[in-house]
């Protein structure tokens, strides 16, 4: 069967069976499915490994080792506009709503195809009356731990996840020496042979400990 390239023009002949392509007159890489030739495209990473490794410790107070990933969604023109959709299913918070954002280059390197087939995706969105569709592989920055899953944006910064554990810090007592104190000082005033003395006594020092615990804790 004979195509022509989307990028150069250039007649492509590709057998039914074919799937990731490369144009042999311009080098760009393509995606043939059901008798159509996706052109697939690469938005640039902006982000360095290093600062993507501090946002995500900063979010969830872990460690945690990156690899860089590229998500293809789907571009897809209608009359209406124009809609991105995920090519993968992948269960991350927020990614349904995504919107790839950055410069477009060309893709120089070669990258699987979507696990979702173009043709799933417009049936699933009941979409109809296309004027044009294209891949475009979004970077991330990925991270795993047990069940829990982190996706970096590599352009932005945003961090989507299948499931954000709260981190709370744990009550503590912010005055530990003057309650201590205070039970100390209650059972000394016991002894003192006046009940105005045991009272006068109890309160004065009672603050006087307060006090220095919460200079000691501001």
């Amino acid at each position: 069967m004979e195509f022509k390239c989307p990028q150069c023009d250039g007649v492509l002949k590709l057998e039914k069976h074919a799937g990731l392509v490369s144009c042999p007159y311009c080098g760009t890489y393509l995606y043939y499915e059901r008798e159509k030739i996706i052109l697939r495209k690469l938005i640039k990473p902006i982000l360095d490994p290093t600062p993507a490794k501090i946002l995500l410790k900063n979010k969830i107070k872990k460690d945690l080792n990156l690899k860089l990933t590229y998500l293809p969604f789907y571009r897809i023109l209608t009359k209406e506009g124009v809609k991105f959709l995920p090519g993968e299913d992948i269960k991350l918070i927020g990614l349904e709503h995504f919107v790839p954002r950055g410069d477009i280059i060309p893709l120089d390197f070669d990258l699987p195809p979507p696990q979702k087939p173009s043709e799933a995706i417009l049936k699933e969105k009941e979409i109809k009356e296309i004027e044009s569709i294209e891949i475009i592989y979004y970077p991330f920055f990925k991270a795993e731990e047990a069940l829990n899953i982190y996706y970096i944006d590599a352009v932005k910064g945003e961090i989507f996840t299948n499931f954000f554990e709260e981190i709370e810090e744990k009550p503590r007592n912010q005055y530990p020496f003057a309650i201590g104190s205070s039970i100390i000082v209650v059972f000394i005033s016991l002894f003192l042979p006046s009940l105005i003395l045991k009272i006068i006594f109890g309160l004065l020092l009672t603050l006087i400990l307060w006090y220095y615990d919460r200079r000691e804790n501001s």
